[in-house]
């Protein structure tokens, strides 16, 4: 159980498991591995299967109130989101104020695989006394696993600053718990030609509660001139539902 413990900590997820259901072999009743598998399940998103390991626990100890409290928790997530964001930027010279708004409807699709979704997102930008619509269609999902896969396409018709279209693909690869390398690639359309940025990431786990990621864009502009930069950032996670980030 020790060694299970420290697993689950270090985030090996899968060795821990293992650790936990060897134990449940030596005694079908050990409390503490049925709880923890069903916190695992929890952190993977199958509240099912930690329901499941919760009622078992509760069988063992019929009136522990933390086994209680996380059976009652442990509920499928919603199906559908809604999210909604509006930044406005003031100027107190002759520039006129700026703002940016959008609206997403999003859609999980849990049942078909761990972090499977689709989305739809309308954006309204308003920049230098002009404004353009951009709607997007998105969908996430690990196509072989532990590959994980973003798609998304914009349109912007009629537009005046931003791209007419926009295509982003994005994909991460943890090949080690603690190193996840990742790929992005963004294609703009313009009605004079095209940009392509190419923007390879690492992500490394310093800590249970810190992780490190840095990306490196380089962009083909339509001049025929590329352009070069770089992404750090910082995050902290101490507790399960705040977490803080610093970025350059």
């Amino acid at each position: 159980m020790g060694l299970a413990r420290v697993l689950t900590w270090k985030g090996d997820l899968l060795e821990a498991k293992g650790e936990y259901r060897r134990a449940l072999g030596l005694d079908p009743r050990e409390f503490d591995a049925l709880m923890a598998l069903g916190d695992i399940a929890i952190r993977e998103t199958r509240s099912r299967e930690a329901r499941k390991y919760y009622e078992l626990a509760l069988v063992v100890r019929p009136n522990d109130p933390a086994a209680r409290a996380r059976l009652a928790g442990a509920r499928p997530p919603a199906a559908w989101r809604l999210d909604a964001g509006y930044l406005y930027d003031g100027y107190n010279r002759s520039r006129v104020a700026e703002h940016n708004a959008y609206l997403q409807l999003g859609r999980s699709l849990a049942e078909i695989g761990r972090g499977a979704s689709l989305w739809i997102r309308g954006e309204e930008q308003r920049h230098f006394q002009l404004t353009d619509g951009t709607l997007n269609f998105g969908a996430a999902l690990r196509p072989v696993a532990p590959v994980a896969a973003e798609l998304e396409l914009g349109v912007t018709p009629d537009a005046d600053f931003r791209a007419d279209w926009q295509l982003f693909l994005a994909a991460s690869f943890p090949w080690h718990r603690l190193v996840v390398p990742s790929f992005d690639f963004r294609h703009f359309g313009y009605s004079n030609g095209s940009v392509d940025v190419f923007m390879p990431g690492l992500k490394v786990q310093l800590r249970p509660w810190m992780a490190a990621t840095y990306k490196h864009s380089i962009a083909k502009n339509i001049s025929g001139k590329d352009t070069q930069s770089g992404q750090a950032r910082l995050d902290f996670e101490r507790r399960e539902r705040y977490s803080s980030y610093v970025g350059y």
